[in-house]
């Protein structure tokens, strides 16, 4: 595996104890909303935080599964995957360049079937491998099936809350704003109300929750205010009580600026080039 050369400012307070230290992780979650325009290294920040949280932490690490395959950044560390997909949903993996079919698995350790979010937490979930969790695949184009991811992964979090075992819980999903957008209709309103309340809940649960976006306008301010960190990265808009007093557009790849108590420049070393691996996600029945 490869080893990360983090480096950060003088006084590494806040990094310390969001990535370093976590020293109530035994007790208690964190939460960090990371924010930057494509390309500034939100995924690759992710990716190393989870691989962090679990050799250091022993965390059960939940990474979201989705059809441009971020999770693909784990194959430049040699991280071991186990792909865990609900029953009805079919996945199929191409090389981006060739269009080549891709055989999962020769890409992850196990492939593996959820039937309910309580059997996935209870039954499916490693602790020794990365678990890329497929749900029912998001869209913007079917109200109905986009209702249904949200449901998914608001019952996830509700398992995961409900958990009989006490390892501590590292959940990393890109493009949260697809989960908990902002101005959202009335079908959506109650999913992000209790996802607020599962958030609060997280904390005192042992469940941290590493999520990315591209503006902090996109995500719905409930679930905002509950995020204790803020990552800035390149090309990131500062929310308007931010300490920050800085230019973000011209940060170098992987730089970013953490936000809590206090905010410190902090730097991802990069990984390397993602695999070009893409994915075509469907339901078997019509949602």
């Amino acid at each position: 595996m490869k080893k990360y050369n983090y480096s950060y400012s003088k006084d590494p307070q806040q990094v310390n104890q969001l990535i370093f230290e976590r020293p109530l992780h035994n007790v208690g979650g964190v939460d960090c909303i990371i924010v930057g325009k494509p390309g500034c290294g939100k995924t690759t920040a992710m990716v190393q935080i989870a691989i962090n949280n679990q050799k250091k932490f022993k965390d059960v690490v939940l990474v979201r599964g989705s059809d441009d395959c971020q999770w693909s950044y784990f194959l430049n560390a040699d991280i071991p995957m186990d792909l865990i997909v609900k029953r009805g949903v079919e996945i199929d993996l191409f090389n981006r360049r060739t269009g080549k079919r891709l055989d999962p698995d020769n890409i992850f350790h196990k492939v593996k079937e959820y039937v309910s979010a309580k059997n996935l937490v209870e039954s499916r979930l490693s602790q020794t491998r990365m678990n890329v969790i497929q749900t029912t695949p998001y869209t913007s184009t079917n109200p109905n099936q986009h209702l249904q991811f949200c449901v998914d992964w608001l019952q996830i979090y509700e398992a995961l809350n409900q958990r009989k075992w006490n390892h501590p819980v590292t959940v990393c999903f890109d493009e949260f704003e697809d989960l908990v957008a902002e101005g959202v209709g009335k079908k959506l309103y109650d999913i992000e109300l209790s996802l607020s309340g599962i958030f609060r809940k997280n904390r005192k649960n042992g469940i941290s929750s590493f999520i990315a976006c591209h503006s902090l306008a996109d995500v719905h301010w409930r679930i905002k205010k509950k995020m204790r960190w803020k990552m800035y990265m390149r090309g990131a808009k500062q929310s308007k009580d931010s300490m920050i007093k800085k230019t973000l557009s011209d940060l170098p790849v992987g730089t970013c600026y953490l936000e809590g108590d206090k905010f410190e420049r902090f730097e991802f070393k990069p990984m390397g080039n993602e695999f070009k691996i893409r994915a075509a996600i469907n339901t078997i029945s019509q949602i």
